[in-house]
């Protein structure tokens, strides 16, 4: 991998630390102090659904492009790119609907369920899981190769 690769890489992450640090800034996220409280005995606050789903989606997106850049630009495998997009997108779309479903249900919610659920989809935890894998991958593809 050449040097701007890696430069590419490092902005990329920055980018990541940025959606984090201006959350607040950029995104509707009522739940977020609620979520910083003792949420177990907290009364759920009164919001507006489609606002926050809305919000949560695109904050996912931001997180899953960036995501596929990284991927994409330390790996140079449409192979691994492709994979990751298409995990990306599954597993946005089944979250995101468990979320949407529980929101709906504030009844049966289970706070704890929620708040691993809304992580997910707010942090970059798939791509925490997906470079190793694909680092993985490439060096079991590399000692087939050598053997």
């Amino acid at each position: 991998m050449r040097w701007h690769h890696y430069i590419l890489v490092v902005l990329a992450i920055a980018m990541l630390f940025a959606v984090r640090a201006f959350e607040q800034q950029l995104f509707y996220d009522p739940l977020l102090q609620f979520f910083h409280t003792d949420f177990r005995e907290a009364q759920f606050p009164e919001f507006q659904h489609g606002k926050h789903l809305l919000s949560i989606s695109m904050r996912y997106t931001l997180n899953a492009l960036i995501g596929i850049a990284i991927i994409h630009l330390l790996f140079r495998d449409k192979r691994h790119t492709s994979f990751a997009l298409i995990t990306y997108l599954l597993i946005g779309a089944i979250c995101l609907s468990i979320y949407a479903f529980w929101l709906s249900q504030p009844q049966s919610l289970s706070y704890t369920a929620a708040f691993y659920v809304r992580r997910v989809l707010l942090q970059p935890m798939l791509l925490l899981l997906l470079v190793p894998a694909f680092y993985y991958l490439q060096l079991s593809r590399a000692q087939t190769r050598d053997a």
